[in-house]
């Protein structure tokens, strides 16, 4: 009988364990605080996202990452030329833990690494690399390729 108690006290245990690690992750996300985050990036140019709770995106708390201002992003280039690009969470579900990072290559062979990180404190932090961009769209005036590198705080407005 006693054997018996133990176990069921046993499983119990582990059962509250297991709910509490649900809780707190739902707990964790739910410290994100919605609304629209603004600031500007280290190229000095103005950068505003939005946090808001919608169904569909997901991770059981439902966050999502939007922009309301694309972060305009000045690249260096070979002399002569110029080219720019735009920091864009693409309307991405943010997870638990507040972290999203995601990396792609675009068929003109431009790689891009974004990641921003959403913190309870009501800030958003991020990086934006762009690297491999042809600084022309016609191949007989290329004469190389386009970079930047741009990190950003943004707090709640």
């Amino acid at each position: 009988m006693k054997a018996g108690k133990a176990r069921a006290s046993a499983v119990a245990a582990v059962l509250l364990v297991a709910v509490g690690g649900v809780t707190a992750a739902q707990a964790a996300a739910s410290t994100f605080k919605t609304g629209v985050y603004t600031g500007t990036t280290s190229q000095g140019e103005k950068l505003s996202l939005k946090l808001a709770k919608v169904s569909e995106c997901g991770h059981g708390h439902g966050l999502c990452l939007f922009d309301v201002t694309q972060g305009y992003v000045t690249l260096t280039c070979p002399p002569g030329a110029s080219t720019n690009d735009y920091i864009d969470p693409f309307d991405t579900p943010v997870p638990a833990n507040g972290k999203i990072h995601y990396s792609s290559v675009r068929s003109d062979g431009a790689k891009i690494t974004e990641s921003f990180q959403v913190k309870a404190n009501a800030t958003i932090t991020g990086t934006f690399t762009i690297t491999n961009v042809p600084d022309s769209i016609e191949p007989e005036t290329l004469t190389g390729t386009c970079s930047a590198n741009v990190t950003y705080t943004l707090h709640r407005a």
